[in-house]
């Protein structure tokens, strides 16, 4: 097994950061929870820039824990001529203080963006970060080691698909790039440039350490209201053996007791995931790791969950999302509430731990629609409920909806966080008719109404004895959820 990666980015080319982000930050009283990932993005750009011949380290400040004021530190003191930073909307401004920081202190570093929020609003983004040189769009793989390459060796950038900059005309953005298809021409990602023994799952994914995240896809072809799809629709898979590979090397020389397939949807493609657990039994690493996954209650059936559960899974994750059935089809789900019954049913059945994710207020939401998801999530007794706040982010369907119906802050770039009540902060959208305070409430009523039954309450507490790398957040989580029970103001009714 690997030993231990201590940080070392002081002499490199590229440095490509993860912002630093911390549980704090996030989710407030929840921190403890909270996941801690490794970048998945800049794994596989810095796999490709090896491959390539380029010096590049990887600075996790987030899984550091680093200050904003640290992270600047270190960056500017490497030895990196061009830094690579990728973020989601929630790290808006703590990246535009880190870059502000750094370019004002070493401007003659080359900032490169890339990730969801700058490929959604490329324009605003560079009007926003006048500091930033350049934008990678969508997939990085390949886009960014051209770039590097061309301004490596002072060429002209204007063939280079997938980017944008400016130039005495103003912000120009190229052609875009069409997706790579064949992902087993992509190397693995960098592990070995990641403090992997610093990452860890949100409490509900996980049961052992250390446990880490694999993606077997990219693209997803739904198209649910709420998902911004960055990287394209079209369902790419890496071949089964390619999965295989990553597993036996993220066991062997990273130590990994569980995995989780982060896939959006992983049984989307019956035959792959199939031909997944299939090696998975033969080769016997069922029997090494257990894993979970998330995905679609229209996707499986009781004979792929029972596979499953062979091939060593443990808990599958549902997408419910409300317990309304008009906010289900307002959604796009394309799904029933009598599939979500019965897959849950077949879950359960087959043995495996179920966890399902639930969002409160979204548009055009009644109370009584709330109250109706609270209940639904009692109904299918899921091992874990998760009620998020809804947030409608730049690039859904979602977005343009909250603009027609409801209070809606859309340039509140600190306001983009579905555990915001958690957190002490005004929510970034409220429905018409409904109210910051009330959505906040039902949120905590949510958790509380759900996790302190007697059933959950027993079947976490035999699961907190029986796995002692979770023993410590379980009983955190539950003094929260008794303070937060008892401290209430008021009980919605």
């Amino acid at each position: 097994m690997s030993k231990n990666k201590t940080l070392n980015i002081a002499n490199c080319d590229v440095l490509l950061v993860q912002p630093p982000l911390i549980s704090d930050m996030r989710y407030g009283k929840l921190a403890k929870h909270g996941p801690n990932t490794m970048p998945f993005g800049l794994a596989t750009i810095a796999a490709v820039l090896e491959q390539a011949g380029v010096s590049v380290a990887i600075y996790d400040a987030m899984a550091e824990g680093h200050t904003l004021e640290l992270a600047a530190d270190h960056i500017c003191k490497s030895s990196a001529k061009y830094i690579g930073l990728s973020f989601m909307t929630p790290m808006y401004s703590v990246v535009r203080s880190l870059t502000e920081k750094v370019k004002t202190n070493t401007p003659e570093k080359t900032l490169i963006f890339g990730g969801a929020h700058p490929t959604i609003l490329p324009e605003q983004t560079l009007e926003n970060f006048p500091w930033v040189d350049y934008l990678v769009l969508g997939e990085g793989d390949i886009t960014f080691v051209e770039l590097i390459d061309n301004l490596s060796h002072h060429r002209p950038l204007k063939n280079i698909q997938g980017i944008a900059l400016r130039n005495d005309q103003g912000i120009v953005l190229n052609p875009p790039r069409n997706p790579v298809i064949d992902l087993d021409t992509i190397p693995m990602p960098a592990w070995h440039l990641l403090p992997m023994q610093k990452y860890r799952p949100t409490t509900s994914r996980f049961r052992r350490l250390p446990s880490h995240c694999i993606l077997t896809s990219r693209g997803c072809p739904m198209n649910c209201a709420f998902c911004s799809q960055t990287i394209g629709r079209e369902l790419r898979l890496k071949s089964s053996e390619r999965v295989l590979k990553e597993i036996e090397t993220l066991i062997e020389e990273y130590g990994a007791r569980e995995l989780i397939f982060y896939d959006s949807c992983f049984t989307l493609n019956r035959k792959h995931v199939t031909d997944i657990c299939e090696k998975l039994i033969s080769r016997g690493l069922n029997q090494k790791i257990s894993w979970s996954c998330e995905t679609r209650v229209d996707t499986i059936d009781s004979d792929l969950l029972n596979l499953l559960k062979r091939a060593g899974c443990w808990s599958v994750h549902f997408g419910v999302e409300s317990g309304s059935q008009r906010l289900i089809n307002m959604v796009n789900k394309k799904i029933s509430k009598q599939q979500i019954r019965q897959a849950f049913k077949w879950a359960h059945d087959a043995g495996l731990h179920t966890a399902a994710f639930f969002m409160l207020g979204l548009p055009t939401e009644t109370r009584e629609e709330s109250r109706e998801t609270i209940a639904f999530a009692k109904e299918l007794m899921p091992g874990f409920a998760q009620f998020t706040i809804t947030v409608p982010f730049p690039g859904t369907p979602l977005y343009d909806l909250a603009l027609e119906s409801g209070e809606f802050r859309p340039n509140d770039w600190d306001g983009y966080s579905t555990w915001a009540g958690w957190r002490g902060q005004e929510l970034i959208y409220v429905p018409k008719d409904r109210s910051s305070d009330e959505l906040i409430e039902f949120q905590r009523q949510a958790m509380s109404e759900f996790f302190l039954q007697p059933r959950i309450i027993l079947k976490n507490t035999l699961w907190a004895l029986k796995y002692p790398d979770l023993f410590f957040r379980y009983l955190d989580g539950f003094k929260i959820l008794l303070s937060n029970r008892f401290s209430r103001k008021k009980q919605l009714t």
